[in-house]
């Protein structure tokens, strides 16, 4: 017993942790027969985690929504308000990744499409400069277009 005791006295400096410390690590090797860290409780559940299939398809559905509108929608819709840091973490397990999108179509330049497009300035220019009328888009503003969306990550 005295040996226990000089040991608990000399290895809180030896190792600089606290007397109690080394206390409980001797009792536990007491009672349990080893001193190997208990297994870890893990952290709360939030309420998004029992909602996962609506949450797949609320992503899915308003791929290029902010976070804030995710979580305004989902309390709208299940009245339950989630924090921007719980939408965070549950969309990201949801493996929907934020993309940037492109504003310009991929099939512009096809074949196809330039075919239509000559065909198209055919049929303008039979058309009489009297009849056509021009619309002004000084008012938009494209600085408003949304730049990414979420799509689901390959792996």
């Amino acid at each position: 017993m005295s040996k226990v005791i000089l040991q608990s006295e000399r290895l809180p400096k030896r190792f600089d942790v606290s007397k109690s410390f080394v206390q409980k690590l001797l009792e536990m090797k007491k009672t349990e027969g080893h001193v190997e860290p208990r297994k870890q409780g893990g952290g709360m559940k939030s309420e998004l985690d029992f909602h996962r299939i609506e949450l797949v398809e609320m992503v899915e559905k308003y791929s290029d929504a902010t976070l804030s509108e995710y979580c305004e929608y989902w309390g709208q819709k299940y009245n339950m308000w989630v924090s921007t840091s719980a939408s965070v973490s549950r969309v990201t397990k949801t493996k929907f990744n934020s993309k940037k999108k492109t504003l310009r179509s991929s099939q512009g330049a096809t074949e196809r499409v330039q075919n239509l497009r000559l065909e198209f300035w055919e049929q303008v220019k039979a058309i009489d400069p009297e009849n056509l009328v021009f619309l002004d888009e000084m008012g938009v503003l494209v600085g408003l277009t949304r730049t990414h969306a979420r799509s689901r990550s390959v792996s």
